[in-house]
């Protein structure tokens, strides 16, 4: 459940950062909901870039596998306003289950209503459809150049990089000015660790309480 709340939060803190006259890098991760390997990059590898590097990134995620849980991701990724949204989503079901669709979207400024009619329709079954073709195209390039293909695959400007998965802050922060890099990654970079400064988890603890509070899960 905290977890699950951790994911949410995520929203909270994203607007307070602007997004004008930043550099962009293309992003595109693959994966699969419930995988280990994909839960333990999303929650410790991207999730602690997200926030101060979302207005630096063109993201695209890009849920691979024929299952519940990703129908109802790409749903979300469909019929979202934005990936502002659609990161808390995803953190939130990432290892959860399909009953917390309600749970994890009920906070989130969105249609609840078209997103489960996408997930019981045929409609996520096409957009699912759609992102298993996207999954094995790459995967048939990469056998073409005799590579293999990991999940998560985190693609940059339309290249694999192989060990972003361990090293996802790094990767994008070197694509940046000088002058982002000083004000954006030296908060989170140090010998290739992520470091989480205390005034953001200062922030995050009080937006936890308070949030705990309006859901009434605190006395």
């Amino acid at each position: 459940m905290l977890r699950a709340i951790g994911g949410l939060l995520l929203l909270l803190l994203a607007h307070l950062l602007g997004a004008d006259g930043v550099t962009k890098v293309n992003v595109t991760i693959f994966y699969e909901s419930r995988c280990p390997y994909c839960t333990m990059f999303l929650r410790e590898q991207f999730s602690p870039y997200w926030i101060p590097l979302q207005y630096n990134l063109n993201l695209k995620l890009v849920p691979y596998g024929k299952c519940a849980l990703n129908k109802i991701m790409t749903c979300a990724i469909k019929h979202f306003p934005g990936y502002n949204d659609v990161v808390p989503f995803v953190l939130c079901l990432q290892h959860g289950s399909p009953e917390m669709l309600d749970f994890c979207a009920g906070p989130l400024p969105v249609d609840h209503a078209r997103l489960k009619t996408c997930v019981d329709g045929d409609e996520g079954d096409q957009l699912l459809t759609e992102m298993y073709h996207e999954t094995e195209q790459l995967i048939d390039e990469l056998k073409a150049r005799n590579e293999k293909f990991y999940i998560p695959s985190i693609v940059f400007d339309g290249n694999l990089k192989v060990g972003a998965d361990t090293k996802f802050g790094r990767e994008v922060c070197r694509r940046l000015t000088v002058a982002e890099q000083n004000n954006l990654c030296d908060w989170y970079e140090c010998n290739g660790q992520v470091q989480r400064p205390k005034v953001l988890f200062a922030v995050l603890v009080l937006v936890v309480v308070a949030g705990l509070k309006s859901m009434s899960l605190l006395s």
